[in-house]
């Protein structure tokens, strides 16, 4: 895999804050997207899997991983209940081999980034511990995949854990590459920070060949 560029885009102002952005790119995959200058960003080593999310199940190999989180500096704070309290986020690209294409669903996907459940369809049983914020689907240039911020109750005592996540993902057919952006935080912490992520996840680009 070709060393992943980070690149400063200086002088570029943000419409919150006006906070300096840098792009964050992997120029093999076509893949970019801009965060804040201030913020930590950790490109993960697909040989080490310390540090970065689990692997997507199956036959499926991680091609890139950028980690990245809005602390500026420190490190990432959690709550009570040991959930981010900082917008903290993760890049991924992964090659899926010709046989797990065929049982590829954007909804298997969606399990894996959303703590073990699809937000979209989620089972009766975890119903009332989930709750769909939005979704958009994604279409570009051969791609397709959506764009769902959900509520997840991680508690599976009756108690109180909400952890928001908003996840985007695209699927290349043609080349079984999957594409995703995830981001996350304590439900309060999103709602101070969704302005950000609505810009980070429109600044995601994917223009794989």
């Amino acid at each position: 895999m070709a060393p992943v560029a980070l690149l400063m885009a200086a002088g570029v102002l943000g419409a919150c804050g006006g906070n300096d952005y840098r792009w964050v790119t992997n120029g093999a995959e076509g893949t970019y997207f801009k965060v804040p200058t201030a913020w930590d960003t950790n490109v993960v080593s697909g040989s080490d899997p310390a540090g970065r999310a689990d692997a997507l199940p199956g036959s499926i190999t991680p091609l890139w991983h950028v980690a990245f989180d809005s602390a500026k500096g420190a490190a990432s704070q959690k709550d009570a209940n040991d959930l981010p309290a900082d917008l903290v986020g993760n890049a991924q690209i992964y090659s899926l081999s010709n046989y797990y294409r065929e049982n590829y669903s954007i909804s298997k996907v969606r399990e894996q980034l959303f703590h073990g459940v699809d937000p979209v369809y989620p089972p009766d049983d975890l119903s009332g511990r989930v709750e769909l914020v939005s979704y958009r689907p994604i279409e570009e240039a051969g791609l397709t995949g959506s764009r769902v911020v959900a509520n997840i109750n991680l508690a599976e005592d009756g108690g109180s854990k909400w952890l928001t996540v908003d996840g985007s993902v695209l699927f290349d057919d043609h080349t079984g590459r999957v594409f995703a952006l995830t981001m996350e935080c304590t439900s309060e912490c999103y709602l101070q920070n969704r302005s950000m992520a609505d810009q980070i996840a429109a600044s995601w680009k994917v223009n794989n060949k």
